[in-house]
């Protein structure tokens, strides 16, 4: 998720959005493109994790179940990628695992949340 996508759905002011799957875009990359580079990979997952959940709150209700467990499981993977885990984006992440998707995939992010912290000295 990104600034455009908010500007598309901004745009369309809660009507329908299509697209042209088969269609091709082309995106020129330039020097002065930040999302290439790569020193800035945790600054990246903080503020897709951000834009994620400003998504997630703003529009639950009109998010079909498979696509918010969708962007749940890519909030968890957000949060397991993070140089460092905040317990506090852990937490959160399980509430909204459990209110909008369920328990088998809580028991899961535990799993992975726990082996961080018994096997990778990155977490804290």
């Amino acid at each position: 998720m990104c600034s455009d996508d908010f500007a598309v759905i901004d745009f369309s002011e809660n009507k329908p959005i299509f697209s042209l799957n088969e269609e091709i875009a082309y995106v020129r990359m330039s020097e002065s493109n930040i999302s290439g580079l790569q020193d800035n990979l945790d600054q990246k997952i903080i503020a897709h994790q951000q834009s994620d959940m400003v998504l997630f709150k703003e529009y639950v209700g009109q998010i079909p179940t498979k696509e918010r467990e969708d962007m749940i499981k890519r909030y968890d993977q957000k949060i397991m990628g993070a140089s460092n885990i905040n317990l506090k984006d852990f937490l959160h992440l399980q509430y909204l695992t459990i209110r909008y998707v369920g328990f088998k995939l809580v028991f899961q992010q535990w799993k992975t949340f726990i082996y961080k912290l018994l096997f990778n000295k990155r977490t804290s």
